[in-house]
């Protein structure tokens, strides 16, 4: 068993790296009532955690485990505490079998699991190809499931607009093709020319869903890149500034329309945000009235569903921002606890790397704080895991390959020579 893990981990060390990480991602690439229609009306999203679990443990055997660093341990200390936090103030009387209260909390821990897994004897390149194959390769198998007619390509909505879809919601879509952009840039960052296409590619893939918040994050992660090229002269930088502006005049002419349509919502006016301000405004006041402890895990959920308002319980089943649904879920002290071990990690991330690849990396944590405000970042799978993935794949580089015991020991000797004497 151990040799042919060790061949396993020699090949993946090579140019077929990129198919690991690329087939941890690949459950997302199907929406959940894709799952709910193969599997006979189970819930299409736990299936789906359930694959991306197997899938990582998978990842883990062959590459071998690494022990995350300490921002790791405070989302999953905070998520765990807001859990029975969560089984002590809830009504429903289901204790720690709390079906709203599990999903919530698997929901916003399992994709930092990804930090577990050693990714450091994958290159870097492969590392990056495999994000950037990820909303192509969606595209590709909606497209099949078009065909046997367990989904639809393209979704038409009553505005008017017809965005891609690729068998699951729009906004899913682009959330996968915001990480394909990271992938795209993070290989032209490294010289490869064929990133820049990849990263265009997954740019029209993400215009084309007509998701306007992914859209700017997208655009932030690209044109942010497109500076740092031309800054640092990198190879293709003028083939990046002529792509980059036809494909943004051309894109124009392609997807303005599509979110002008969706803009012009007779209710909401042209600078609408589909809904968001009275979602936001309703979940706020409900977090007026718990404040420090908030709902528990998954609690906005069930709070969408109490709103008595067709636009929330229709469309709001979470709120739409990621800061907004951590605050009901968990109240301000653990979301601050939360945001401490987020934002310390993105800033290790940002360290752990250099040169173009340092500012890249920072872009994408300037996107994601972004794309967080007005979208579902950490609570929708088709986000989360490739945000978790992307950042520990990112943050390999900052050791050379070791097991997780030479870590553990190594840090043992470090407080014991620290001790006081």
């Amino acid at each position: 068993m151990s040799e042919l893990l060790s061949r396993l981990r020699s090949f993946l060390a090579g140019p077929w790296g990129f198919l690991l990480p690329l087939i941890v991602l690949a459950p997302l690439a199907l929406g959940t009532g894709v799952y709910e229609k193969l599997f006979g009306g189970a819930n299409g999203a736990t299936v789906q955690k359930i694959a991306v679990l197997v899938l990582l443990a998978i990842a883990a055997l062959i590459l071998g485990l690494r022990l995350p660093p300490w921002p790791i341990w405070v989302i999953l200390g905070a998520v765990t505490v807001a859990f029975f936090v969560g089984v002590v103030i809830n009504d429903r009387g289901n204790g720690i079998l709390d079906s709203t209260l599990l999903r919530g909390a698997v929901g916003y821990a399992f994709p930092w699991l990804a930090f577990f897994v050693d990714w450091r004897p994958v290159s870097q390149a492969s590392r990056a190809l495999s994000l950037a194959l990820l909303a192509p390769f969606a595209v590709m198998l909606g497209s099949v499931i078009h065909l046997v007619n367990l989904g639809n390509l393209f979704r038409h909505e009553y505005t008017g607009a017809v965005r891609l879809a690729a068998a699951m919601p729009p906004a899913h879509l682009a959330a996968l093709a915001i990480f394909s952009v990271v992938g795209g840039v993070w290989l032209w960052v490294m010289g490869r020319r064929a990133g820049l296409w990849l990263a265009l590619l997954s740019a029209a893939i993400c215009g084309l869903t007509g998701t306007r918040g992914a859209l700017i994050a997208a655009g932030i992660i690209f044109g942010g890149t497109l500076v740092v090229a031309l800054c640092y002269k990198l190879p293709y930088w003028k083939a990046g500034l002529v792509s980059g502006v036809a494909g943004v005049v051309g894109g124009s002419f392609l997807i303005l329309p599509n979110l002008l349509k969706r803009a012009a919502q007779e209710a909401h006016g042209a600078l609408a945000l589909s809904g968001r301000e009275e979602a936001w405004a309703y979940f706020l006041g409900r977090l007026a009235e718990r404040p420090f402890v908030g709902y528990g895990p998954g609690g906005a959920t069930e709070l969408s569903q109490q709103s008595g308002n067709t636009t929330i319980t229709r469309s709001f089943v979470s709120p739409h921002s990621a800061y907004i649904s951590l605050l009901v879920d968990v109240g301000w002290p653990l979301f601050l606890a939360l945001a401490l071990g987020i934002g310390g990690l993105l800033v290790m991330v940002v360290r752990a790397n250099v040169g173009p690849v340092r500012w890249m990396a920072g872009l994408l944590g300037a996107a994601c704080v972004f794309y967080g405000a007005f979208d579902n970042l950490l609570n929708a799978a088709q986000s989360a895991v490739p945000f978790a993935l992307t950042l520990a794949m990112m943050f390999a580089p900052a050791m050379t390959p070791r097991s997780i015991a030479e870590e553990v020991g190594e840090r043992a000797l470090l407080r014991r020579d620290l001790r006081p004497r």
